[in-house]
C-alpha cells in the first residue's frame, strides 16, 4: 500500500499533463494538495513540518521563475531592437542549415551554459536563441531539453557532483557507508572517482544525443546529408567528457566539453561545404539589419563572460547565498540592461521587463506548487519508498535500475543534485549487498539524474515559458519521452557492461 500511495502524486502529474493535456498550472496545485493530504493522513507527517518544507520548495520554484523572466528579457530586447535579425544573418553566413544550428546551440552551447550556471540556464538561454534564429518553438524546446539530459550530471562548476555526494567526504564517511577507502582519499579524489564513472556512462548518451535530437525534431528525413556533422558533434562531446573528467577534473567537464563542441562544429561548417535541402534552409531576414555585428552579439557575448565570472566571483556573497537561480537571474538581468545601453533600448527596458514577467505568471504558479510537492514527497519518504521497492526486485540488474532511480529522483525533485543527495546512500548499501562496486553504482544515479531533467515538469514548464510556449507542456513531454527512452536504454546497457565487464572492481 505504501508504494501505491507514493505513486499517486507522480501519476496525477503524468496523467494530468501528458494524457489529459491539461496545463501544468492547473495540475500542479491539485497534485500538491493531494500529496499534502496523504502525507498527513497516511504517513503521519506533522502539518507544521510539511508546511515548512513545502514553503521552501515554493520559494525555490519562484526563484527559478525569476531566472526564466530574466532570460526572456534578453530575447524580447533582441527581437524588439532587430539585433536577433543580425545574429541570424551571422550564423546563416556560417551555415544555412537549421539542423546544424540546433546541434550547435542546444548541444554545444547548452553544455557550456550548464557548466557555467546550471539550474535550468541552458534551456532558458539556448531555447530563446534558437527561436530567434527561426527555429520553431517546439523544436527549440525539445532540443534544449534533450541536450540537458547529457550535461547536467555535473551542473555549474561540478556542483551536481560535489554537492550531491558531499556526505561521502564528511568526517567518518568511510565507516558510515562501510567503505573504508573513502577515509584514505581526499575530497577531490572522491569527487573525481564518481565523476569519471559518470562520464563513462554519459559519454554513450553524448555520442548519440545529436542523432536523437535530429530524429525527434525532423524524423528520418532529417539525417539527409547531416550524418558526418552529427557524428563529429557526438564524438567530440563524448571524448571531451571523458578526457576532462580523467585529467582536469569534475568542475570543468561541461564548460570545456560544450565549448569545444561549438568550436569544432563551427570549423567543420566552414571547412566542409554541403548543400542544404530546401526544407531545412534557414531563411535570412528579408532586409539586412543596419545594426553593427558587434552590437548584435554584444549581449550574448557578455553573458558568456559574465556567467562564469559570477559563478566563481560571487561565492560567499549575499547574492550567492540566495541560491543559484537568484544570482544567475540577477546576472542575466544586469547583462540585459547593459545590452540595452549598447542597443539604445534603455527607455524601453522597463516595458520589456513587465512584458517578460507577465509571460511567466503561469509558470510561476506551476513551478511553485511542483517544487512544494517535491519537498513534501521527500519529507514523507515517498520517493525513498518507490526507489527501494524497485531496487528490491532487480537483483543483478541493479546498475540499470540505478540509472532509472536517478531519473525518477530528478523527475520529481527537479535537479540531478537533489536526486544524488537523496539516493546515493541507498545505492551504496544495495551495491554492497550485491557485491558490486559501490562507487560506480552511486555514480550511475547521476547519469540517470541528468536524463530525468529532460522530462522533469519543472524544466519543461521553465523552457516552455522562455519561448512563450506555455500550456503545451503535455505535448512537449510526449515528444520527449521517445528520446528519453532511447538514451536511457543506451546508458542502462553501458552501465551493465561497465559494471560487470569493463570495470567490475572499480574502487573496491
Amino acid at each position: 500500500m505504501d508504494i501505491i500511495i507514493s505513486l499517486i502524486p507522480i501519476l496525477i502529474v503524468l496523467i494530468g499533463i501528458i494524457v489529459l493535456n491539461k496545463p501544468a498550472k492547473v495540475i500542479a496545485p491539485i497534485a500538491f494538495v493531494v500529496t499534502v493530504i496523504f502525507s498527513m493522513t497516511y504517513f503521519g507527517v506533522d502539518l507544521a513540518h510539511i508546511w515548512k518544507n513545502a514553503w521552501s520548495g515554493i520559494i525555490s520554484g519562484t526563484k527559478v521563475v525569476y531566472m526564466i523572466m530574466a532570460a526572456f528579457c534578453i530575447l524580447n530586447m533582441l527581437l524588439d531592437t532587430g539585433a536577433m535579425d543580425k545574429i541570424r544573418e551571422l550564423i546563416i553566413s556560417i551555415s544555412d542549415d537549421r539542423r546544424k544550428h540546433i546541434t550547435i546551440v542546444a548541444f554545444g552551447f547548452g553544455g557550456f551554459l550548464e557548466g557555467c550556471a546550471g539550474a535550468g540556464t541552458p534551456a532558458a538561454v539556448a531555447a530563446p536563441c534558437l527561436m530567434g534564429l527561426g527555429v520553431s518553438p517546439i523544436y527549440a524546446v525539445l532540443a534544449s531539453l534533450i541536450s540537458n539530459g547529457i550535461w547536467s550530471s555535473w551542473g555549474a562548476a561540478g556542483l551536481t557532483c560535489s554537492g550531491g555526494y558531499a556526505a561521502m567526504v564528511a568526517e567518518g564517511a568511510g565507516a558510515v557507508y562501510n567503505m573504508p577507502m573513502l577515509d584514505t582519499m581526499d575530497t577531490a579524489a572522491i569527487y573525481n572517482m564518481l565523476s569519471m564513472a559518470t562520464a563513462r556512462v554519459n559519454a554513450v548518451g553524448a555520442l548519440i544525443c545529436p542523432f536523437v535530437i535530429t530524429a525527434v525534431c525532423y524524423g528520418k528525413k532529417g539525417f539527409k546529408g547531416l550524418v558526418p556533422f552529427l557524428l563529429i558533434s557526438g564524438v567530440v562531446g563524448a571524448a571531451c567528457m571523458i578526457g576532462v573528467t580523467h585529467t582536469i577534473g569534475f568542475e570543468f567537464t561541461s564548460i570545456i566539453s560544450g565549448l569545444l563542441v561549438v568550436v569544432v562544429d563551427f570549423i567543420y561548417c566552414k571547412a566542409v561545404k554541403s548543400d542544404t535541402p530546401d526544407e531545412f534552409k534557414a531563411l535570412p531576414p528579408e532586409t539586412k539589419s543596419p545594426i553593427p555585428a558587434w552590437k548584435a552579439v554584444f549581449t550574448y557575448a557578455l553573458l558568456l563572460i559574465a556567467l562564469p565570472c559570477a559563478r566563481f566571483g560571487l561565492v560567499g556573497t549575499y547574492l550567492y547565498k540566495r541560491g543559484f537561480a537568484v544570482w544567475i537571474g540577477t546576472t542575466i538581468l544586469v547583462v540585459c540592461f547593459i545590452g540595452s545601453l549598447v542597443l539604445g533600448y534603455t527607455k524601453n527596458f522597463h516595458k520589456c521587463v513587465a512584458v517578460s514577467f507577465k509571460s511567466v505568471i503561469g509558470a510561476l504558479i506551476a513551478m511553485a506548487f511542483l517544487s512544494g510537492l517535491s519537498e513534501v514527497m521527500k519529507t514523507a519518504g515517498m520517493l525513498s519508498i518507490l526507489a527501494k521497492a524497485l531496487a528490491a526486485v532487480v537483483g543483478k540488474g541493479y546498475p540499470a535500475a540505478a540509472v532509472f532511480i536517478g531519473c525518477l529522483g530528478s523527475f520529481m525533485t527537479g535537479t540531478t543534485l537533489g536526486s544524488n543527495m537523496m539516493f546515493h546512500p541507498m545505492h551504496i548499501e544495495a551495491a554492497q549487498i550485491l557485491g558490486i562496486s559501490p562507487a560506480y553504482t552511486a555514480a550511475l544515479n547521476s547519469s540517470g539524474g541528468a536524463l530525468g531533467n529532460m522530462i522533469c515538469p519543472n524544466n519543461v514548464i521553465a523552457v516552455c515559458a522562455t519561448v512563450d510556449f506555455q500550456n503545451q507542456e503535455g505535448l512537449v513531454m510526449r515528444k520527449v519521452v521517445p528520446a528519453l527512452a532511447v538514451l536511457m536504454i543506451a546508458e542502462m546497457i553501458a552501465a551493465m557492461l561497465y559494471m560487470f565487464v569493463f570495470f567490475p572492481g572499480y574502487y573496491m
